[in-house]
C-alpha cells in the first residue's frame, strides 16, 4: 500500500504534506497520513482492487485535507476518536475510489507488498557491489525473432553459481526487467514500444517483462510460472536449484513487472554442468581444478 500510495505521490510531484495537506514539507500531520494510508489499504487489501489511474488518484488527493478540503481531522493533539477516524478513512475512500479497480489477481498472485522498495534497494546496492548481482533486461531475444535467448540463459546459470559461491555470508540477486544498458533500453522501445521507469537513486531503468509475457501471448503469471519452471528443471546444482525455485518474486514497481530471485549461499561450493565459477568483478570465470580448494575454504568456519 505505502508502495502504490508512494507511486500516486511521484505521479504529481510533490510531497505528502504539500501535496494533501497545502504546508510546506517539514511538518508533521500523522493523521491525515493514517487516513490517506488506510483508505489504499482496505481498498488494497480489503476490496482487492488495485490503482488503475495514479494521475486521477493523484488530483483527487490534492488539497483534501486543507482547510477548504473534505478531511475534517482536528489538530492540535486533540481528541480524534475511532468514529472521527472512520469517517474520515471513508472520504478518502470515495474520493479515489474512481481511481481504482478490481485486481485481476495477476500480480498478487506471485508479489507481495514492499517488494519495491526492496528492488530499489538492490539496485542501489548493485552499483558498488557488482559481484553479487545479475541484472538483465528480460530473457527473449530482441532481434526479428522473439525467442528465448539460450546463451544469455546459460549466463545467467553461471552467473547465479558463481553467486552462490561468494561465501556463507553473502546473499546475492538476478533480476530480470531492468536495463543497465543504454542500447538495450533503445532496442526495448523500438521492439516493443515501451519506455522505462527510472529506478530512484539509480542507474537503471526498469522495463519490466510484461512486454515479453504479451510477445508469448501469455498472462504475467503465466510468464512468471515459466521462468520459475525454467528454474526449477535447469542443471544448476540440487540444493541451489531448490533455493532459487522458491526465492523468486514478482515485484510491481511503478507499474513495471520486474521477477527478482534471491540467491542464498549454499553450505558448500556448487557447481553448474560439473564446472565450478566464481564472479570476477561483474563477469564470471571457471575455476581452475588447481584452484578449488580456496573456494571450499571460504566456506569452512573456524570450530568453537
Amino acid at each position: 500500500m505505502y508502495e502504490e500510495l508512494r507511486a500516486v505521490l511521484d505521479v504529481a510531484g510533490d510531497k505528502f504534506v504539500k501535496h494533501v495537506v497545502g504546508r510546506s514539507p517539514g511538518g508533521r500531520y500523522p493523521r491525515y497520513f493514517q487516513a490517506v494510508f488506510l483508505a489504499f489499504w482496505e481498498l488494497i487489501i480489503r476490496e482487492n482492487m488495485r490503482v488503475s489511474a495514479r494521475s486521477e488518484a493523484a488530483f483527487k488527493l490534492r488539497g483534501i485535507g486543507t482547510a477548504r478540503g473534505q478531511l475534517n481531522i482536528p489538530g492540535g493533539g486533540g481528541d480524534w476518536t475511532a468514529e472521527d477516524k472512520r469517517k474520515n478513512i471513508d472520504v478518502v475512500k470515495g474520493a479515489i475510489r474512481d481511481a481504482f479497480e478490481a485486481d485481476p489477481g495477476s500480480l498478487r498472485d506471485a508479489a507481495q507488498f514492499g517488494l519495491a522498495s526492496h528492488l530499489e534497494r538492490i539496485l542501489q546496492n548493485s552499483v558498488t557491489e557488482q559481484s553479487l548481482f545479475e541484472i538483465k533486461q528480460g530473457l527473449l531475444t530482441l532481434g526479428a525473432t522473439r525467442k528465448l535467448d539460450e546463451a544469455s540463459w546459460e549466463k545467467i546459470l553461471r552467473s547465479i553459481t558463481a553467486i552462490a559461491n561468494m561465501g556463507p555470508d553473502h546473499t546475492g540477486y538476478l533480476v530480470i526487467g531492468v536495463a543497465d544498458d543504454e542500447k538495450d533500453v533503445r532496442r526495448v522501445h523500438q521492439m516493443d514500444g515501451i519506455d522505462p521507469v527510472k529506478s530512484r537513486r539509480s542507474r537503471f531503468d526498469v522495463v519490466g517483462i510484461g512486454r515479453e509475457a504479451a510477445v508469448r501471448g501469455e498472462s504475467l503469471k503465466k510468464y512468471f510460472d515459466w521462468v520459475s519452471d525454467k528454474l526449477a528443471g535447469s542443471d544448476l546444482a540440487p540444493d541451489l536449484r531448490r533455493r532459487v525455485a522458491s526465492g523468486i518474486s514478482l515485484v510491481d514497481y511503478h507499474g513495471r513487472a520486474v521477477i527478482l530471485v534471491e540467491i542464498t549461499p549454499s553450505p558448500e561450493p556448487s557447481f553448474y554442468k560439473r564446472v565450478m565459477y566464481e564472479r570476477s568483478g561483474s563477469g564470471v570465470r571457471a575455476v581452475e581444478q588447481t584452484d578449488y580448494m580456496r573456494l571450499f575454504r571460504r566456506f569452512t568456519r573456524p570450530r568453537t
